[in-house]
């Protein structure tokens, strides 16, 4: 489906919108899962959209743009990371424990600025 939403746009400017795409779908769903497993099941769809002549997009700005957006979106919540899991825990036994909601106000705004920039 992203191939023929990518199709749809005019050739000179395929490349920013799939960046665009890719950098905004893996920060989402990399905030709301970890960023690992994501990235790893998102590499084959990448390439297969790098290999559609159709589509004539290089694949490295492509793979680039996963690895900053899943990057970006593990900032977003607690368990979009694993070093946030890991500081949540160092933190809570220096008595400096939060909660999911409480790091989710804060991270996951700023998740979506730095996504922009």
């Amino acid at each position: 489906q992203t191939a023929v939403l990518i199709k749809g746009v005019p050739k000179d400017h395929r490349l920013a919108i799939a960046i665009i795409i890719v950098v905004w779908v893996s920060a989402l769903v990399s905030s709301l899962i970890d960023n690992i497993p994501f990235t790893a099941t998102m590499i084959p769809v990448i390439l297969s959209l790098g290999q559609d002549v159709d589509v004539d997009l290089p694949v490295k700005p492509l793979i680039f743009a996963l690895a900053i957006g899943a990057c970006l979106g593990g900032n977003g919540t607690l368990i979009g990371a694993s070093a946030n899991v890991v500081c949540t825990g160092i933190a809570e036994q220096h008595g400096y424990g939060f909660s999911f909601m409480e790091f989710f106000r804060l991270g996951f705004p700023m998740m979506i600025v730095s996504s922009t920039a």
